[in-house]
């Protein structure tokens, strides 16, 4: 990975950018990066102190091949084009980065969805997060609660995908669901949630999930999108 690559080092990440990108442009990409890790952290409350700086690939992407992105434990890795100015899949990719390095390894639905949250946040999305717009606030979520339960109380990759694929769960809706607990019952009790996801009592969880969550979090979009319909 090395010996391919340009090397550069950020207060942030240790950068390998393909060799076949200009100077210039490997400074703009390092700048973008290390100022979105200041807001990315701050959302999360992460002090630099708890930062441990991973590797960052920006590898170059074919011309007829769409970005894309891909988070590991100490690495992030992104294929992107010449000249690209966009903020995806970078900005999704650091999310899940700096999520997990605040509160530790999730399954895959929470990662997801603690990624989503960041980023929601990071560009101003709070009225989506609130349900005030956003497509997945159209779903029945009311006819599948059992499987999303399920979903959310197991480290089960397929489902969640089945579930995004089949309109039932998206990883915007599991967002709104953290800004929910959040904004409704507090950061005590979002901390609570997160501290049962990483050390995987998920029987825990599933109690809180079910007496205090997911109901309400549904009636709550329910009504958000009635007060829309009506106006």
């Amino acid at each position: 990975m090395l010996e391919k690559g340009n090397v550069k080092i950020g207060k942030a990440y240790c950068y390998i950018f393909d060799k076949q990108f200009p100077n210039d442009f490997c400074k703009t990409l390092m700048y973008d990066c290390e100022k979105r890790f200041r807001e990315l952290g701050d959302i999360v409350e992460l002090s630099f102190s708890e930062w441990k700086r991973p590797f960052y690939v920006f590898e170059l992407a074919e011309d007829n091949e769409a970005v894309s992105g891909k988070t590991y434990d100490r690495l992030i890795k992104c294929r992107i084009h010449i000249g690209y100015e966009g903020e995806m899949p970078m900005v999704h990719e650091e999310a899940h980065m700096i999520a997990f390095q605040k509160m530790g390894q999730m399954p895959y639905a929470w990662s997801e969805g603690f990624a989503e949250y960041i980023v929601a946040k990071y560009l101003g999305g709070i009225e989506q997060l609130g349900g005030k717009y956003g497509n997945y606030t159209d779903l029945d979520y009311s006819s599948g609660i059992e499987v999303i339960l399920y979903c959310l109380t197991h480290d089960d990759q397929k489902l969640f995908d089945y579930l995004r694929k089949n309109n039932i769960l998206y990883a915007m809706s599991l967002a709104s669901i953290i800004f929910f607990i959040e904004s409704e019952m507090g950061k005590h009790q979002l901390a609570q949630v997160q501290s049962l996801i990483t050390k995987g009592l998920f029987e825990e969880l599933n109690v809180l999930l079910t007496e205090k969550v997911i109901y309400q979090w549904v009636s709550w979009v329910k009504n958000l999108k009635h007060t829309k319909t009506q106006r």
